[in-house]
């Protein structure tokens, strides 16, 4: 019986292992077929030396430092949001594929909305009830990927 981690992840395979590279820090080099949805997941659960730690309600004052450095993003109670334009829809989804690979390696998943050529992501940690630092952590991964 064939379960959902075993089906062909989607991700094209040149895109999947340069973000799991830039992630994990790690070579994934060259590889056969497509990962499964499973292998990409189990790239989630890295250790604390690339990034991943244990979310931590914010400070006002940590929140305002990382918006005044972060200048597109905003602040709408216990979420963070930004829009990203891109010049088409092909490059939006190239955008998507990459965040969402970073959001299932970090374990946390923003809310994506996308219309043609603008991606607008929201990111707050609902089971808190707070803004946290996987929320910042995930934004300042987005930017990094906006380039």
């Amino acid at each position: 019986m064939t379960t959902v981690t075993d089906v062909p992840c989607i991700v094209p395979v040149k895109v999947a292992t340069s973000v799991i590279e830039s992630l994990t820090g790690t070579y994934v080099g060259e590889v056969g077929p497509p990962p499964t949805i499973g292998a990409v997941v189990a790239h989630r659960a890295m250790p604390i030396e690339y990034g991943c730690r244990m979310p931590t309600d914010l400070t006002p004052d940590q929140v305002d430092a990382f918006l005044s450095t972060h200048s597109e993003w905003t602040r709408d109670g216990e979420a963070i949001s930004r829009t990203y334009v891109f010049a088409d829809f092909n490059e939006a989804m190239g955008f998507v594929v990459r965040i969402g690979i970073a959001s299932e390696v970090a374990d946390h998943h923003p809310d994506i909305d996308i219309r043609w050529n603008k991606v607008t992501c929201v990111l707050s940690t609902h089971d808190q009830g707070a803004l946290t630092t996987k929320d910042l952590d995930l934004a300042s991964q987005f930017d990094a990927f906006n380039g």
